[in-house]
């Protein structure tokens, strides 16, 4: 889930989750919608898909919430790929808490997903009966691959389940008692944070990418940042750009791997069905490695772009 700011007053600390299966990188989604389900399409929406361009240089800071299934606790691995050569925390693992929109001890009520053709608690928690806290794609993609499961729920429209509906499952289910990992112990409303400074030079390796080979909208917003920029410079400064000159494009990806050894993304014929599993946590190996196998994405990947412009032409002969 990504952290989405709002500058709707009703959201709690001004983040809430977002998008399933994405994360923001410098408060943008790289998707436009209608995040706070308030007068349509607003301008700050419509932003957050514009790419993040930069001459020379960028620092990039990723936000995101994550969660362990309660049986499955606690998140053993939080790691970011950068895409340039260095991935945040490779071979770091540790006990970490839940991140998540809302924690309080007691009951907490959570949004909607389905699963097949069941409707149950997703775990992502919400508050005050405001759906707009919980992400449409609960009740259309919660598990889309996952043992073949697909969504045919007869109400896709987003819901905040109150105690009622929770404590309604209980006769067959725990949610209608408090969820550990929900509580203060285990949860914390702080999104896991990281940052990095993207650069682009030689070393950039298969980052480095011909604006002509860019998509057409993002190559607008690049050539529009190269004006700009030799508008601002001297005229021996000006960076001389043409369709084949070299620019950087980045999508970093998140890993969070959780205590049984399963983490994000999707192995469709790994050891857990089309889940992605790893045995040995600290050991690495299997299926959540961030080395590459052929159909297997065990990470969840950023949804928008970072451009990196440097000024000389890096595919120069």
């Amino acid at each position: 889930m990504n952290c989405v700011e709002s500058e709707d007053g009703g959201i709690q600390s001004g983040c809430t989750a977002g998008d399933f299966n994405n994360f923001t990188v410098n408060g943008r989604t790289g998707l436009t919608k209608d995040y706070d389900n308030i007068n349509g399409v607003e301008l700050t929406e419509v932003n957050q898909s514009e790419p993040l361009v930069a001459i020379e240089s960028l620092t990039a800071n990723v936000k995101f919430f994550a969660f362990a299934d309660d049986n499955r606790m606690p998140i053993r691995k939080v790691s970011v790929d950068w895409r340039d050569g260095s991935i945040a925390n490779e071979n770091v693992t540790g006990f970490y808490k839940n991140s998540k929109p809302f924690c309080a001890d007691g009951m907490v009520q959570m949004c909607e997903a389905a699963f097949g053709s069941d409707e149950i608690p997703s775990g992502l928690t919400c508050d005050g009966n405001n759906n707009i806290h919980c992400p449409a794609e609960l009740k259309t993609a919660f598990h889309p691959t996952g043992n073949n499961q697909e969504s045919n729920v007869s109400n896709e429209s987003p819901n905040c389940m109150d105690e009622d509906e929770l404590e309604g499952l209980s006769a067959t289910t725990f949610f209608g008692t408090p969820r550990f990992g929900n509580q203060l112990r285990a949860c914390t409303t702080n999104p896991f944070e990281f940052e990095h400074p993207y650069a682009c030079d030689e070393a950039s390796g298969d980052a480095i990418t011909a604006i002509t080979d860019l998509p057409s909208d993002i190559q607008t917003v690049v050539i529009d940042a190269i004006t700009e920029y030799n508008f601002s410079v001297e005229p021996d400064d000006v960076i001389d750009w043409h369709g084949g000159y070299g620019v950087c494009w980045y999508k970093p990806r998140v890993q969070v791997v959780d205590n049984w050894g399963y983490c994000n993304g999707v192995c469709p014929e790994g050891e857990a069905g089309a889940y992605c599993y790893s045995q040995n946590i600290e050991g690495g190996g299997g299926d959540c490695t961030w080395n590459t196998i052929p159909g297997y994405t065990p990470y969840t990947e950023y949804k928008g772009d970072i451009i990196v412009i440097p000024l000389t032409d890096l595919l120069a002969p």
